[in-house]
């Protein structure tokens, strides 16, 4: 199949205009997946019957492709990364509808804590988790303040993304704002937020804020 784009099309890439590059795409789900996202796509055969296509890392810098990859994975069950190198952003955008996660971090003998944990993305853009101050997680983070991040849908098996980072904890009374706006973001407004305070107060709660530096996977296999 020879699929083309327009010429007019350019692609911005870190800043810079580019051209489309062609890369030979082996998978005909590939192909059909370029033709479905509506980028006014010409399918013909090419006489080796080889697929010609624009290279989907370049197409994944465009926001309009980025939005139909997240969406088509939520509603076929499609890895986003099977489509695309992992952007923060759309890897951001994942935990802000998907709040399940299991969350590594690395004891003092070196062997990985995993801890299932609720995790949203607060206004600033990053990943947040509340926990307790006498939590092992939060101490294996204040001897190793890097944490990795597996986030999935309701469902389990289906989307996911990993996402890995530093991390800072910030405790009682200074987390307070940022438990509210946790809370918020996954549940709306509590009923009665002068008892969630006092419930926040009385686990000795702190939230984890994690600076995102590395999403995937952004391969698949």
């Amino acid at each position: 199949m020879l699929l083309m784009v327009p010429a007019e099309r350019s692609h911005t890439i870190s800043g810079a205009h580019t051209q489309p590059r062609k890369t030979i795409c082996k998978s005909p789900r590939s192909c059909c997946y370029l033709a479905e996202c509506g980028l006014s796509i010409a399918i013909g055969l090419h006489r080796h019957h080889e697929a010609v296509a624009v290279d989907v890392l370049a197409m994944a810098e465009n926001a309009a492709y980025e939005q139909w990859a997240f969406l088509h994975g939520a509603l076929h069950g499609t890895s986003i990364a099977t489509l695309i190198g992992m952007e923060l952003e759309v890897a951001l955008d994942f935990v802000r509808h998907n709040h399940r996660a299991v969350m590594a971090t690395t004891r003092a003998d070196g062997i990985p804590q995993l801890s299932p944990v609720i995790a949203t993305v607060d206004t600033g853009g990053h990943v947040v988790v509340s926990t307790r101050e006498t939590a092992v997680k939060t101490a294996n983070l204040r001897r190793m303040p890097r944490v990795s991040l597996a986030v999935f849908t309701d469902n389990f098996f289906g989307p996911w993304v990993q996402v890995d980072g530093s991390v800072e904890i910030v405790s009682l009374p200074q987390a307070m704002d940022g438990l509210i706006e946790y809370y918020r973001n996954i549940s709306g407004e509590h009923p009665d937020w002068d008892e969630y305070r006092q419930a926040m107060r009385s686990e000795r709660r702190v939230l984890l804020v994690i600076t995102v530096q590395r999403a995937g996977p952004d391969r698949s296999g």
